[in-house]
């Protein structure tokens, strides 16, 4: 009866320690999968359309500008709007923005989360913070009452898509041991969140060059 009783232990403290073992496989597979998941980057060639696309718009504000400048008879609201334009326009091409981003290379989760923070530190901050923000201010006789809401709407939606992406990339940017039974869903989001960042930036350069379209008495 004793050896029986010895027997059946063996037997439980077997299965337990196999079970172990394969429960220990399956979180060491997840957390190699993470590890390397993180490591890997995305390609950023010259041919990128987000990244072209970018390009033509902000060639397009500078020529909008300009054009602005060779007229006359401008009035104190125009003249208060083509400065903020202008003020974007410089922001929008800094080092670290998608406008001089170094295309032709491999973007690492460090690259795209610094690509985003230019994004919301600079961009979003100069641009409409410090400057566009002021159309909330004009009146109902001003001829771009009608936009302003509009305007904010989308400025703060662009604002809150790279909000996201951001949170997304820190919460993939560190590799760490993971007993968590969701560990199995950590994916890289890379190049979605990649997207989603450019996008955000195309986005607010549409606003701009829009902007600057109706500056020189477009889109009526």
């Amino acid at each position: 009866m004793k050896k029986l009783l010895v027997d059946y232990f063996k037997i439980i403290i077997y299965t337990i320690l196999i079970f172990g073992f394969i429960i220990s496989s399956f979180y060491l597979l997840i957390n190699y999968y993470h590890s390397s998941e993180i490591k890997r980057k995305i390609y950023v060639g010259p041919n990128d359309s987000s990244y072209l696309s970018y390009q033509e718009k902000l060639t397009k504000i500078a020529t909008n500008l300009t054009n602005f400048t060779a007229k006359n008879n401008h009035t104190a609201e125009e003249k208060l709007l083509y400065t903020e334009i202008n003020n974007c326009h410089m922001v929008m091409q800094e080092a670290g923005t998608l406008g001089k981003i170094p295309v032709n290379t491999y973007f690492s989760n460090k690259d795209v989360y610094d690509l985003g923070s230019k994004f919301q530190s600079r961009v979003y901050n100069v641009c409409w913070a410090e400057n566009l923000s002021s159309l909330l201010h004009v009146d109902n006789s001003s001829k771009f009452s009608n936009m302003v809401l509009p305007i904010k709407s989308s400025v703060e939606l662009l604002n809150s898509q790279v909000q996201y992406a951001l949170k997304e990339l820190e919460n993939n940017s560190s590799y760490f041991y993971s007993t968590n039974i969701n560990a199995y869903t950590i994916r890289n989001y890379l190049d979605t969140d990649y997207n989603m960042i450019v996008s955000s930036y195309n986005g607010l350069a549409d606003i701009v060059l829009y902007l600057s379209e109706l500056l020189n008495g477009g889109n009526k």
